[in-house]
């Protein structure tokens, strides 16, 4: 049972609720600001503390079950973070969340005759606004590749094969997004969200749990980009930032991925 593990993943989790909310809060010069500083602490504390008991309870199964899953996942908390595997993962997860984002794109494409209200302006607001937007992204990817690791472990213990158990959790997942239930062309936007978390569970098996989360940061980031056509806009530099942001990450990973090559015969032998 890897404790330390489960303690660093619970800090980042605590820091990074602490950082959405000072992106999000508006301050003001008033006492309130204490207790509603008090309440996203303990709520902070909470969320972290769920975190820690989920991974308690999920890394010994993984290791027990997929523990290729978790070999570059286990570098990064032991602070390999240049190490060469876990940049390719890492890139390998920016390339596959971009097609996935163009394939969950494929329905929305077509013209639109209505305003389209499902952007959060919040992000738009400023700098400090702007990062705590990645953070959140970057929880919230943290956090949805343990739950994922989490289902396809509970039904593969129900269904006894792991191919099963990914199609289910796909479907699960599938049929918990708002979009899908309520949207008059369902089974199409269904049969897409069923092959893009397909390939993200597939992913999740075969590669490991820092691709699966490099892939959902993308997907989440990429999909929260606003820019449009008018570049002087007041919102254009946020989305100009963000393009930045996953080109910087994912320039970097390609980078880290190639590793160090020795640079004279000398150092080959």
């Amino acid at each position: 049972m890897d404790k330390k593990g489960a303690l660093r993943i619970a800090i980042a989790s605590f820091a990074f609720g602490t950082i959405v909310w000072i992106g999000r809060v508006h301050p003001i010069p008033s006492a309130d600001m204490i207790s509603l500083c008090g309440a996203m602490l303990g709520d902070a504390l909470l969320y972290a503390a769920m975190v820690w008991l989920l991974y308690l309870a999920l890394e010994p199964a993984a290791r027990s079950r997929w523990p290729h899953a978790i070999v570059t996942w286990n570098r990064i908390l032991a602070g390999r973070w240049k190490d060469a595997q876990v940049g390719s993962h890492i890139l390998i997860g920016a390339a596959l969340g971009t097609a996935i984002w163009v394939l969950l794109a494929i329905p929305t494409s077509g013209p639109k005759n209505t305003l389209q209200g499902g952007i959060d302006l919040w992000p738009l607001l400023g700098t400090r606004q702007w990062v705590a937007s990645g953070i959140g992204t970057l929880n919230a990817a943290l956090i949805a590749g343990l739950l994922a690791f989490f289902a396809i472990f509970g039904l593969r213990a129900l269904l006894k094969k792991d191919w099963l158990a990914a199609i289910a959790a796909s479907v699960l997942f599938t049929f918990s997004e708002g979009q899908v239930v309520t949207d008059p062309n369902w089974m199409k936007l269904a049969a897409i969200y069923v092959a893009s978390y397909a390939v993200l569970m597939f992913v999740l098996l075969r590669v490991g749990l820092v691709t699966t989360i490099s892939m959902i940061f993308f997907i989440n980031a990429i999909g929260r980009i606003c820019l449009g056509a008018d570049f002087k806009a007041w919102w254009a530099p946020h989305g100009f930032a963000s393009m930045a942001l996953l080109l910087g990450i994912a320039a970097y990973a390609f980078w880290r991925s190639i590793g160090t090559r020795p640079s004279s015969i000398n150092d080959r032998q």
